[in-house]
């Protein structure tokens, strides 16, 4: 009996234990809640019953090298219509059209309904937002609005974009990877006030909402970046892939150090104005530039110096092309019917002929020529902040020999900064230059608190093989597939790339896409610019004349003739 009770009593005591810790861990928080967390809270609460409209951007700069601004952020006077405030919508849009000089029709779409805040007329003059002032139209108001991306801005797939100014969160590009160090504080804004059936809460209409720092970056922030494009040649770059590629990449960079100096993608995209482009079919939004590509006969010059540093080939040994090489039970056909006959192996290159440079990649092994492949940076990442890179592709079945790989076809992959990367070992005399995309960071006084990545060389085959590529490349411009690249007032080098996608088209055509990577000028490099075509069929054609212009008109700039 007596132990049956003591037992009893034990029960009872865990038991109020229990329940005592947890009534102490509740009243824990909520003194947590109450004392540290209240403001917080009050503000979340706030912010789910509010609509805003900022009329700032709390983020820093994005500049180029020489301190331009990436971004262009401009200011603007604009009309902004909370339509969840205005409940004569057909009489609202009839006002504003009339003040305005707006179709009545488009100003009622965009008041119907309650949803966020949207602009009814952007980039109007000071004197007309004053006149919306003045008017006093329930729901309207005019306002001079800071915009992120203006008129100037430059490289959107390397800079990326934010989910929206109130939200003011980087979502691509170096404002997502850099979002810690850029994001400042909440943005001044106007803000409405909506109960839970999204209705105005009265008598609190609109009001400013004060930019507050509090709980801006992790680092203090809004921090600046410094980037390596130069603003300069960007702008000539988006120009020529704007009159030459509808649908593709160039990247240029300078060969001693790795620095990017641009990166253009093709199709553009608005920053300010991303949703319209999330369902296009020409993909805009992807960074053709890191996107893994087959190259084609760009990769022949990995597949030459492979041959040419294990002493398998000279430029000028003699081959015979009849048209076609049979490999392993397959046929491989040369584009020129017939072939090219007897040609050297400099000539094979001007001329980009496959059956040459498949026998020259059987006597030098695939093996070797995949290992140099990566030695120059194929098939990984090059660890560029940038968060679409790709890998790409080089195929572990190449040291079993596949002919495809000596001629840049098959299973193999690459992105145009992995080519461009390539190109300085050759511009370098065999020394690699590792990309890179960033300076430094600093921050609110203009100090630096973070250098970019170091210029890393290494070499990655002797500078005999570089001397005997520069001489083979140099001559693919002079009389080979490469002519159409070749500028005036200066020399270059290079390789064109047609490379197969397995796609046909409307007339039977098999769809090809076009390359061409090079440097200028031949004898001392001061750029290397490679050009990507999606789908251009040919790089002597498609990419070639980009080449010819961007060379044209950058290499001044960098001290180049």
């Amino acid at each position: 009996m007596d132990g049956s009770w003591g037992e009893r009593q034990r029960q009872i005591l865990k038991i109020l234990g229990f329940v005592a810790v947890c009534l102490g861990l509740l009243a824990f928080q909520m003194v947590r809640r109450q004392l540290f967390e209240g403001h917080w809270l009050a503000q979340q609460a706030i912010a789910q019953r509010a609509q805003g409209f900022p009329l700032e951007v709390a983020r820093g700069e994005i500049l180029d090298r020489n301190r331009q601004s990436l971004t262009g952020t401009t200011r603007r006077f604009s009309a902004v219509a909370f339509p969840a405030l205005i409940r004569d919508k057909d009489g609202t849009a009839a006002s504003v059209a009339a003040l305005l000089g707006l179709d009545r029709g488009r100003v009622l779409e965009q008041l119907l309904g309650s949803g966020p805040p949207v602009v009814i007329a952007a980039d109007i003059s000071a004197e007309r937002v004053e006149a919306v002032r003045k008017a006093a139209i329930p729901g309207v108001i005019g306002v001079q609005e800071k915009v992120r991306y203006g008129a100037t801005s430059l490289a959107h797939h390397v800079v990326g974009y934010i989910n929206n100014a109130l939200d003011n969160q980087g979502k691509d590009g170096l404002e997502h990877d850099f979002d810690r160090y850029l994001r400042g504080g909440r943005p001044e804004a106007v803000m409405a006030f909506i109960d839970a059936n999204r209705r105005p809460i009265s008598g609190l209409g609109l009001r400013v909402q004060l930019p507050e720092t509090t709980g801006a970056s992790a680092t203090g922030g809004p921090h600046t970046l410094v980037t390596t494009i130069d603003a300069r040649i960007q702008r000539i770059v988006e120009e020529a892939m704007d009159k030459y590629v509808p649908r593709g990449a160039a990247v240029v960079v300078d060969p001693r150090n790795g620095d990017i100096l641009a990166m253009v993608s093709r199709p553009d995209f608005d920053p300010n104005d991303v949703a319209a482009y999330l369902n296009a079919d020409d993909s805009p939004l992807v960074n053709r530039a890191v996107k893994g590509y087959p190259p084609g006969s760009v990769f022949k010059v990995v597949t030459a110096a492979a041959a040419l540093e294990a002493g398998a080939v000279r430029p000028a040994d003699v081959f015979d092309d009849p048209g076609y090489i049979d490999v392993q039970g397959r046929r491989y056909r040369c584009y020129k019917d017939g072939g090219h006959g007897r040609l050297t192996f400099t000539d094979a290159m001007a001329y980009s002929c496959n059956p040459v440079f498949i026998e020259v990649g059987q006597k030098v092994g695939a093996a070797k020529i995949a290992d140099l492949a990566r030695s120059l940076g194929f098939g990984s990442k090059l660890g560029l902040p940038v968060a679409q890179e790709s890998p790409g592709n080089v195929p572990d079945e190449t040291a079993a020999g596949d002919p495809n790989l000596s001629i840049g076809q098959g299973a193999l992959l690459v992105t145009p900064v992995q080519v461009a990367q390539m190109m300085t070992a050759v511009a370098n005399n065999g020394v690699v230059a590792r990309l890179r995309l960033i300076k430094e960071i600093d921050d609110a006084m203009g100090v630096a608190v973070e250098r970019g990545p170091e210029v890393r060389l290494s070499q990655a085959f002797s500078w005999l093989t570089a001397t005997r590529l520069r001489s083979m490349l140099r001559d693919v411009v002079a009389y080979g597939t490469g002519t159409p690249a070749a500028p005036e007032g200066t020399t270059a080098a290079g390789k064109t790339g047609s490379a197969e996608t397995g796609k046909v088209a409307a007339n039977g055509e098999s769809v090809s896409h076009g390359w061409f990577a090079g440097y200028a000028p031949a004898s001392s490099p001061r750029l290397v610019v490679v050009v990507f075509a999606e789908e251009g069929m040919s790089g002597g054609k498609a990419a070639a004349p980009a080449f010819k212009e961007i060379v044209e008109r950058a290499l001044p700039l960098v001290g180049g003739r």
